[in-house]
């Protein structure tokens, strides 16, 4: 396992047993590193900042020549330039110092949407300070916009809601593979209102690879529904099957051996050795690893009179899932032709 999955287990395990803020603390580097782009960034804000104040100590001396009718205007205007200047060096430095020392994208990803949301809403109380006399006023303005927006946009504050419990619950993260309703595919992108999936599987496909279509869909549909999450990183495997017929004078010890040998050839050993170490890990959680197999199985269930199936059940990581499948099934074909047929067409 990589440092990246590692902290993934970490945090999934945080996640079962609960967590706190000071856990993830100790497990993140706040260093924030200056790009360029950043540093001149905050030398603008920092700036413009300077002389907002000079603007303003300069103002109450009477040393501007400014007209009457703009005097009760004027302080207002530089003090909500102010705060605004204010209020872009605080989130250009939490940027910096919190969220650039996070190494997970899709955490990532959801503080950044967060920290923008807090910005604009703080940018918009500034500016209803500026058109309005006092805060009384500005506050009663945007209680009534908030009760005729509520009511107009239920849907979309719905979704919103359901943002945030995403960014809280993380029932699943950019890169997941998940299933929402009909809706399956990679996460590709969480926004305010709507998430993005790649979508895997569709009605014009069998088969469990990407359909080459964008799915978007409202946030607030996983309040309603199942999110199915293929890609937990405490156990990011899942068991595929595939079902072939044989008849009732069949090898059944040698049909099983062979498809075992044919699946663990392709799987490889080291998917193995890596179930083993998730099993180790799923030990400590209430979970029953006794019902984890790390290496392939075959079952045998009667079908009908004349036939028994053959299932070939084995673990394998969600996004290899289909590739996987038809290496599997396509050795099985080449070594039954080989064979003289020994499972029935």
């Amino acid at each position: 396992m990589n440092k990246e999955e590692q902290q993934n287990i970490e945090e999934a395990l945080d996640d079962v047993y609960g967590s706190t803020i000071a856990h993830y603390k100790s497990k993140r580097d706040r260093r924030g590193n200056f790009h360029a782009k950043e540093k001149i960034l905050l030398s603008v804000y920092l700036l413009s900042l300077i002389l907002l104040l000079v603007v303003h100590f300069a103002f109450h001396l009477d040393q501007l020549p400014i007209e009457k009718k703009y005097l009760p205007f004027f302080p207002r205007l530089v003090i909500g330039g102010t705060l605004t200047l204010l209020i872009a060096i605080g989130s250009l430095l939490i940027n910096i110092f919190w969220i650039g020392g996070i190494s997970d994208e899709a955490e990532k990803h959801n503080l950044q949407h967060a920290i923008s949301i807090i910005r604009n809403t703080a940018l918009s109380f500034v500016v209803l300070s500026i058109v309005y006399a006092d805060w009384y006023t500005a506050f009663i303005s945007l209680g009534i916009l908030s009760i005729v927006l509520g009511f107009a946009l239920q849907t979309p504050i719905l979704s919103f809601i359901a943002w945030i419990y995403i960014i809280i619950r993380k029932p699943y993260k950019i890169g997941d593979t998940i299933q929402v309703g009909e809706d399956s595919g990679e996460v590709v992108d969480i926004d305010y209102l709507d998430t993005t999936v790649w979508e895997i599987k569709s009605s014009n496909l069998m088969t469990d690879h990407p359909s080459g279509r964008i799915i978007r869909f409202p946030n607030s549909n996983i309040l309603s529904t199942s999110v199915f999450n293929y890609s937990w990183a405490l156990f990011p495997y899942i068991y595929d099957e595939i079902l072939f017929f044989t008849d009732y004078n069949a090898n059944f010890n040698d049909i099983s051996v062979r498809l075992k040998k044919i699946a663990e050839e392709i799987i490889g050993p080291e998917q193995e050795k890596e179930i083993r170490a998730y099993k180790e890990i799923l030990a400590n959680t209430k979970i029953n690893v006794h019902n984890i197999n790390e290496n392939p199985e075959v079952i045998f269930k009667p079908s009908d009179g004349s036939s028994i199936q053959v299932i070939l059940l084995y673990p394998v990581l969600t996004k290899n899932s289909g590739k996987i499948k038809n290496q599997i099934t396509n050795e099985i074909l080449l070594q039954n032709l080989n064979s003289k047929g020994i499972f029935m067409a």
